[in-house]
């Protein structure tokens, strides 16, 4: 398991609890793991709308950054990765 399938799985495990009292939590954790399936993937095609659903998934998440902080880092390092996968392509 790469790094950053790693950082997903935290995100997830984090935001498991909250699944029974926000639709987000579900929805959030549901996005996850099509961006976990979307990484095996990557090309110059898609990768701007990889990106685009991390930063938007990563601005939904500030909101609750006192409630999940671990998905809040994760989110930023994921970006962050695959902006520099990006510049690689």
């Amino acid at each position: 398991m790469s790094e950053v399938e790693s950082k997903i799985d935290e995100c997830i495990a984090e935001l498991k609890p909250y699944r029974m009292f926000s639709s987000e939590a579900s929805n959030a954790i549901k996005g996850l793991e099509m961006l976990k399936e979307k990484l095996k993937n990557v090309t110059k095609e898609n990768i701007d709308e990889i990106i685009k659903g991390v930063e938007e998934g990563y601005r939904r998440s500030l909101a609750y950054a006192n409630f999940i902080p671990k998905t809040v880092e994760n989110l930023r390092f994921i970006k962050e990765y695959l902006e520099k996968l990006k510049a690689s392509l």
